[in-house]
């Protein structure tokens, strides 16, 4: 809300590691313009791989970004939108180091927990897709299903096959032509009906020799029915089933969520989650952020907000993991770790910083008026 920078660009910069290999990029933009853009790597320093001014490129490494040559070469910047980046228009073209940036962003996924329940649906059925399918899947998720009390999964699942469908566009074409028989003996305009025909025809015979040509012989798609799903719980020796429907908030979301920690964990994805310990006991929320640290075979990783100040604990998480969002007095909001807090964390015996932080000593707390007197009740 500053009035003195209110006409300036908005810039935007990150450091990331992509293919084992560190980069920094950033963007100015004005409105949805690019003002500037540039990128960095480093190996055994840090190296600048370009720098663009709308649309000039105003810096280069010619050794180590060759790829920008061609943009050079046949003069592409100019007759790019001024809202792309130049990161896109050389991945586009296989750019090594371009392609690893929009990798990268690619490879980030989103979910907030106050999303469609259509969303909820779509991460539902790719959570029980694996488990039907993929016994490494299975063998992960287990202990994090078995700590909401999930002991096994039942479902309506059919797999339609290539083929399966090449029958049924067959089967509905003979219709079509049965069909059309009838309806061209009925009608005055004879030619009319007649070429309406041959090119409806033409179409559904263009579909199938896409679906023939572009689709694999192996399963194409999994019909899974959510109305049927049952989880299946375990005491002792007997086990019960129960419709999903009946399950907790907390059970439905561990099913929502898996999938996506599974891909984190695997598959070098970033995972960012929008209140992440809705509907979580803290415990719960403690254990899959520990299973996670545990299992992860990649470069994947969790970023989460939470107002769940019992996880400020250095038991599960490094003081580098923990940040703090501070909006102050102006609306302004500054992103801060606990590692700036060195001299308070020699002080504190505790590993779990909640109570410190609910005192006021991190800031990054509600902006309330009689602040000094919800600190007075917590001592009391």
């Amino acid at each position: 809300f500053s009035q003195e920078s209110i006409k300036s660009p908005n810039e935007f910069e990150i450091e990331f590691i992509s293919n084992e290999i560190k980069y920094r990029y950033g963007l100015a933009l004005e409105e949805e313009n690019i003002l500037e853009e540039w990128l960095y790597y480093t190996q055994s320093r840090e190296t600048l791989l370009f720098h663009r001014e709308k649309d000039k490129i105003v810096e280069k490494n010619d050794n180590s970004f060759k790829e920008i040559n061609i943009v050079l070469e046949k003069n592409i910047l100019t007759r790019t939108k001024e809202s792309v980046p130049l990161v896109t228009v050389l991945s586009a073209l296989d750019g090594e180091h371009s392609t690893n940036v929009t990798d990268w962003f690619s490879n980030l996924e989103y979910m907030y927990f106050t999303a469609q329940e259509t969303e909820f649906n779509e991460n539902l059925r790719e959570t029980l897709i694996y488990w039907k399918s993929n016994k490494y899947f299975q063998e992960w998720a287990r202990p994090l299903f078995n700590a909401v009390g999930i002991h096994d999964i039942k479902f309506n699942h059919v797999e339609i096959k290539k083929q399966n469908i090449i029958n049924f566009f067959d089967h509905q074409l003979e219709n079509f032509d049965m069909q059309s028989k009838k309806i061209i003996s009925q009608v005055d305009d004879l030619n009319t009906a007649e070429l309406v025909n041959k090119n409806t025809r033409n179409i559904m015979d263009s579909l199938l020799e896409i679906i023939d040509k572009t689709i694999d012989d192996d399963v194409t798609r999994t019909s899974i029915d959510l109305d049927s799903l049952t989880i299946v719980k375990k005491f002792g020796d007997l086990t019960f089933d129960l419709p999903f429907n009946l399950e907790s908030s907390g059970v439905k979301k561990v099913l929502y969520l898996i999938n996506k920690l599974y891909n984190a964990s695997f598959n070098n994805a970033i995972l960012v989650i929008d209140e992440f310990d809705t509907h979580f006991h803290t415990l719960l929320s403690e254990y899959i952020f520990e299973y996670f640290h545990k299992t992860s075979k990649s470069l994947g990783q969790i970023i989460v907000t939470t107002h769940d100040t019992n996880l400020i604990d250095t038991n599960s998480f490094r003081r580098d993991q923990i940040w703090f969002i501070n909006k102050n007095l102006e609306g302004i909001s500054q992103l801060y770790s606990l590692v700036q807090y060195k001299e308070l964390a020699i002080d504190i015996a505790d590993r779990n910083y909640s109570r410190e932080y609910l005192r006021g000593n991190f800031d990054a707390i509600p902006l309330f008026d009689n602040i000094e007197q919800i600190v007075k009740l917590m001592e009391d």
